[in-house]
């Protein structure tokens, strides 16, 4: 019985480090200048678009959260490469880009949830917040449309 118990009060011990030290970033290269005092509230969802062929202009639709749930955050057109969009962090953006060749279209889709991170002291020197994710790739990967 002692076994078992001891057994499972590890079970806990281990679920709950694991738990706690969600929130905290452990990428092996942090850049400590991108890290802020304060965690942010709001960070730039950036954009990878494709422009070849005469393409000058790409149609985009920002969502907050999935496409199919249809929370329209931003419609614009992209001139460049890469597309910058403030917007709030710990959120689920989606991307809609249309591309046009002729009489041709082709849609391309992407989506991920903006994070903050939280950086230990042991990183920086100073207890800070890093922006992570937060880069959507709506690029053409062939450009060759006949």
């Amino acid at each position: 019985m002692k076994i078992v118990l001891k057994f499972a009060l590890c079970c806990l011990f281990l679920l709950f480090l694991a738990q706690a030290g969600c929130d905290e970033y452990l990428g092996s290269t942090v850049d400590c200048d991108n890290c802020f005092d304060v965690e942010p509230d709001s960070s730039d969802l950036i954009v990878d678009l494709t422009f070849d062929n005469g393409i000058n202009s790409i149609p985009l639709v920002i969502y907050k959260g999935k496409i199919e749930e249809g929370s329209v955050e931003w419609i614009d057109k992209a001139y460049s490469s890469p597309f910058y969009l403030y917007v709030a962090v710990d959120e689920y953006y989606s991307v809609r880009a249309e591309y046009l060749f002729g009489d041709k279209k082709i849609v391309a889709v992407d989506g991920e949830k903006i994070l903050s991170k939280h950086v230990s002291s042991d990183v920086c020197g100073y207890d800070c917040w890093v922006v992570t994710k937060g880069t959507l790739d709506v690029s053409l990967k062939y450009t060759d449309i006949d």
